[in-house]
């Protein structure tokens, strides 16, 4: 039984350094999100192309979101590794990929970090009136711990109401078919992923300072709705062949893969 632990920690633990020094090759290679996205915005360094054209939106646009979300993975793995290796039994808090996660924003709040989600269930839903009261309290709470920071309170805000919109549509439980699902998912991916990017990390678009102008980084930078436009009409190609490959299989077995 020891043998079998050490065992499975020590897997987990390889398998979380191997995805870091992917990491840090692409961060020192062919992915640099600071020349991406700052370099190419910032008008005072005159990197060319000042800005991403169409496809290029949508390409390093998926690769900061597996960034992001690869981020969070090691860091929950790379504990739970460590607390299996002392015998303790830590929940897999990232147990698929944001690809799958991300259908939808209900599945979304189950499938990432789960001992939070268990957390919130445990100590904050269960002592609400449950149903809207338990999802306010939730999000509310949520939103807070991570800082105060507009774009945190703009996130919850998002969330509270994606989740209402969930709610009603899927009230009636009504049987919809593997076509209607896909749609739905594939759709909704694509917002959670242009929501993700317009809140958080914005594409941006620039205006050159004019002779002598002091440059204001700030100033300068406004929120692109062409980027987010562009990268929405190439996901949604992507989400729906994502979908496809996820939804439409019979078996059991294809639900538990990781990506």
């Amino acid at each position: 039984l020891t043998l079998g632990r050490l065992s499975s920690g020590l897997i987990l633990l390889c398998a979380m350094i191997a995805t870091t020094s992917v990491l840090i090759f692409a961060l020192q290679t062919f992915y640099m999100p600071t020349i991406v996205f700052l370099k190419m915005h910032c008008p005072s360094l005159q990197v060319q192309p000042m800005n991403l054209q169409g496809p290029e939106y949508f390409v390093y646009g998926q690769m900061l979101l597996m960034f992001i979300f690869l981020n969070s993975h090691v860091i929950f793995g790379s504990s739970r590794a460590m607390a299996i290796l002392d015998g303790v039994e830590a929940p897999n808090d990232t147990p698929v990929s944001h690809l799958r996660s991300s259908l939808s924003v209900r599945q979304h709040w189950k499938k990432f970090h789960v001992s939070w989600r268990d957390f919130f269930l445990r100590y904050i839903y269960s002592f609400s009136n449950g149903d809207f009261e338990g999802l306010v309290l939730v999000i509310a709470f949520s939103s807070f711990i991570h800082g105060f920071y507009a774009q945190w309170f703009l996130w919850g805000l998002v969330n509270l109401v994606a989740i209402s919109l969930e709610r009603v549509l899927f009230s009636k439980k009504k049987s919809r078919g593997k076509g209607t699902k896909i749609v739905m998912s594939t759709v909704n991916q694509t917002l959670a992923f242009v929501l993700q990017l317009m809140i958080f990390i914005p594409f941006s678009i620039v205006s050159k300072p004019s002779q002598g102008d002091p440059v204001d980084r700030s100033r300068y930078m406004a929120l692109s709705f062409r980027a987010l436009a562009s990268f929405a009409l190439w996901n949604f190609g992507f989400s729906l062949f994502n979908c496809l490959r996820i939804i439409a299989p019979q078996t059991n077995r294809e639900r538990h893969h990781f990506w």
